[in-house]
């Protein structure tokens, strides 16, 4: 989800993430196995199929992990029904793979990152980009679900299903 509506917000010690490398992590499987990836891909299409394309909400920014340690600015999504019934899905089917790191699902696209230790004048402009984004909602459409493969912090995807078709889309 290439969300641009929240990159002029971020202070000047932040990178932006690329467009092409800003997602919605639905399911965290971790490092998979030489075969894995085929059949992941398979799964992810079985059940794309069984849901259209649907609208999220983005309301702002938020500081992850923690506002005292604002490492990312990341766009929160709203867990709706439609979100949350995908992630359920896949989680169903691929839950011997997940590799969940959080205890709590907060749907979010990541737009900037940031290796600047955190000290007061950076958390002030953390804290007044968070408050100015509380203005900002992004409507985004949801229309596919993609396989990426992360290494030494470079993203890549390997496939993506359009939701509610039968075509799948290798990269």
């Amino acid at each position: 989800m290439p969300l641009r509506e929240y990159d002029h917000l971020t202070p000047p010690q932040y990178e932006l993430v690329p467009l092409e490398r800003r997602h919605l992590t639905l399911v965290y499987l971790g490092p998979l196995g030489r075969g894995s990836g085929k059949y992941v891909l398979k799964v992810v299409a079985e059940v794309a199929r069984l849901h259209e394309p649907f609208p999220v909400r983005f309301t702002g920014l938020a500081a992850l992990p923690s506002l005292s340690r604002p490492k990312h600015l990341a766009a929160l999504a709203e867990s709706g029904a439609r979100l949350l019934a995908l992630r359920e899905g896949l989680r169903r089917r691929l839950g011997a793979l997940e590799k969940d790191r959080y205890t709590e699902y907060r749907p979010h696209v990541t737009v900037a990152s940031t290796r600047a230790k955190p000290d007061l004048s950076l958390i002030r402009k953390v804290e007044r980009a968070l408050r100015d984004s509380r203005r900002i909602r992004v409507l985004a459409a949801a229309r596919g679900v993609a396989l990426y493969r992360a290494a030494s912090g470079d993203i890549r995807a390997v496939g993506t299903i359009e939701l509610g078709r039968k075509g799948q889309r290798n990269l």
